[in-house]
């Protein structure tokens, strides 16, 4: 993760991402909601490289060196990072099936989620209790929350909604893993794999997103 943010190849890519969503033609024209979401998601992913690099570059953000206080200090920021991606996926793609059924309380309960883990991580974190809760928290977002969304479209709209239930499936191994903390390789762990897994997941949902643009899911199945 380091590399995407010393040559700021991730941000460029959040802009692009930003821009072609804005600009693409298309007969559905993007409302400004639609852009907001767009732009808080490309926020959330850009967040997620720039506390990565300062987690594991810590010593390089400043002059007293990587301490353990530091380290809590980023790893409490890698909390609020992970679960701010989480709940701006489950908000973009919400939208894009249009809020149907429970997603707008599904979304809600997301950003509670994103806020709870933010007062754990400030006031718990680093205690056992605190890890420990802000990772039930997140398997709750993605199991229970993204789950039910990615279950509910294909539900409704199998055939044009289908694809788009890829993203979860990326996301998913990175995820587990982090829960787990397995496999404990020195050279390609569950960290490096954790990390691969979310990228991937990105540029997944941004490309499907595009797409989703240009032939919308909720509009051609009338949700």
């Amino acid at each position: 993760m380091g590399w995407l943010h010393k040559t700021r190849s991730w941000y460029l890519v959040c802009v692009a991402y930003v821009l072609l969503a804005w600009k693409l033609p298309t007969a559905w024209p993007l409302s400004g909601t639609g852009l907001t979401f767009r732009v808080i998601a490309a926020l959330a992913s850009s967040a997620n490289i720039w506390i990565s690099d300062g987690y594991h570059n810590g010593d390089q953000r400043g002059g007293e060196g990587y301490t353990p206080k530091t380290e809590t200090f980023w790893l409490r920021c890698d909390y609020v990072g992970i679960s701010s991606v989480l709940t701006s996926l489950l908000w973009l793609w919400s939208a894009n099936f249009g809020w149907v059924g429970r997603l707008r309380a599904i979304g809600a309960a997301s950003g509670l989620a994103t806020a709870l883990i933010a007062l754990i991580s400030a006031f718990v974190v680093p205690k056992a209790v605190g890890h420990n809760a802000v990772k039930g928290i997140m398997a709750f977002q993605f199991v229970g929350l993204l789950g039910y969304l990615c279950w509910y479209a294909v539900a409704l709209a199998p055939v044009a909604c289908l694809k788009n239930s890829i993203i979860f499936w990326i996301y998913a191994p990175g995820l587990i893993l982090y829960v787990l903390k397995r496999p404990k390789n020195p050279v390609f762990g569950f960290h490096e794999m954790f990390h691969t897994s979310v990228l991937a997941g990105h540029v997944a949902s941004m490309v499907l997103d595009l797409r989703n643009i240009v032939s919308p899911c909720a509009g051609l199945c009338g949700l």
